[in-house]
C-alpha cells in the first residue's frame, strides 16, 4: 500500500525571490542565497504480509 502524495515539509530554492513578497524570503531575510517556494512532497509505502491457511483466502496472486 502506497501513500502517493503527502506534504512533509517546506521547499527550499537557491537563488532570490521573483516577488518583493516577505513571506518568501529566507530564514534570514536579508538577500539570501536560498528562499522557501512551495512544500515538499514524499511517497511512504508500507507492505503488510499475512498467513492464509488456503490459497483461496489470498486477495490476490502473486
Amino acid at each position: 500500500m502506497c501513500i502517493g502524495w503527502y506534504p512533509c515539509g517546506l521547499k527550499y530554492c537557491k537563488g532570490k525571490p521573483d516577488s518583493g513578497n516577505p513571506l518568501l524570503n529566507g530564514v534570514n531575510g536579508a538577500g539570501s542565497s536560498s528562499y522557501r517556494c512551495g512544500i515538499k512532497t514524499c511517497r511512504k509505502c508500507h507492505q503488510y504480509s499475512y498467513y492464509v491457511r488456503e490459497k483461496q483466502q489470498c486477495l490476490w496472486d502473486e
